[in-house]
């Protein structure tokens, strides 16, 4: 497990990169509470970039400044690997790029209610988290393509297969680059999971969500990135 780091500002003036592979980089974004933290990744290509989760609205920009001093290709590719703000906030930064967006299909009805429902949002999240979200709104960047049960694309010479699974969502999308046998899990891989619910808020899944995890497993990943935590296999024969 690489080090998870403590005591980062929801709002930093700097981003402490963690390189995981000479192709792999990733990023904590703290969530304004000490028990969660969101990463964003990224995976350089010899023909582009491909970001998996845009990060947190401050984050975002920061990432971005990050992949040009690393490479001059831009962003082909922005994944979502779930509709939670802490994935999807700091996607603004990489429209520069004109990436395709990619996420599973029921992150539409997630996108469409969360702007309906944004000043309740916001007065759950007081509750839950003691933190008002009202005077700094994101807008959420839709995304330019979606699948149902599995998406696969090519870049550099690394295969990105995509494939829809449930857990803390319903729109939950794991990311797989057999070259690299590294799995990107958004929230399914946390350091405590799986995390069934919080107040007023719909329940989540907890049958599938094992389901999923055996399904990660099975790919045999030395490198399995989540929500909040970095697993690494190294001692594998």
């Amino acid at each position: 497990m690489l080090e998870r780091k403590k005591d980062i500002s929801p709002a930093p003036d700097k981003i402490d990169v963690q390189q995981v592979t000479n192709d792999i980089f990733t990023v904590q974004c703290n969530l304004y509470q000490e028990a969660h933290y969101a990463y964003t990744s990224w995976v350089i290509t010899t023909d582009g970039v491909v970001v998996i989760d845009s990060g947190t609205g401050p984050v975002g920009p920061l990432v971005k400044k990050e992949i040009c001093r690393e490479t001059d290709k831009p962003v082909k590719y922005l994944i979502y690997t779930h509709g939670h703000m802490d994935h999807v906030g700091g996607a603004f930064a990489y429209l520069d790029d004109k990436p395709e967006i990619i996420a599973h299909e029921n992150i539409l009805e997630r996108f469409k209610r969360y702007n309906l429902t944004q000043d309740y949002i916001n007065k759950i999240m007081q509750i839950q988290i003691h933190t008002d979200f009202s005077s700094n709104p994101t807008s959420l960047i839709f995304p330019t393509k979606t699948y149902r049960d599995k998406y696969q694309f090519q870049l550099g010479g690394k295969t990105f297969a995509l494939f829809h699974e449930k857990g803390e969502t319903d729109d939950h999308t794991i990311v797989w680059i057999p070259e690299l046998k590294a799995v990107f899990c958004g929230d399914l891989l946390e350091a405590s999971f799986p995390n069934l619910g919080n107040p007023f808020k719909v329940m989540r899944y907890a049958e599938e969500w094992a389901i999923a995890l055996e399904r990660i497993l099975a790919l045999e990943p030395d490198f399995a990135i989540g929500g909040d935590v970095i697993l690494t296999n190294r001692y594998k024969n």
